[in-house]
């Protein structure tokens, strides 16, 4: 089964391609919030857009977009014997 990348042009780019044949080039080297956001959201294939958008695609989809915070679990901690009889 093959994977198709999806981009969402931030709402700038949006402006500017409006109507108009788009460089992207310089579009794309420009040092924003925008494209920075652009470059993760493309590199890591989580969908970029607001909160709304993502749960919709989190619940139409089935699948956690939302990155989990790093690393392992903590354990839970074991439960205490009740009554002063051991397990």
């Amino acid at each position: 089964m093959s994977r198709m990348a999806r981009v969402v042009v931030p709402e700038v780019a949006q402006r500017e391609i409006a109507g108009a044949e788009v460089n992207w080039r310089a579009l794309l080297k420009r040092d924003s919030r925008e494209t920075s956001d652009l470059r993760r959201h493309t590199r890591t294939g989580r969908p970029l857009g607001a909160v709304g958008f993502v749960q919709t695609l989190e619940s139409l989809t089935g699948r956690r977009l939302v990155p989990r915070r790093p690393g392992r679990p903590p354990k839970k901690p074991k439960a205490k014997p009740r009554n002063g009889m051991r397990r």
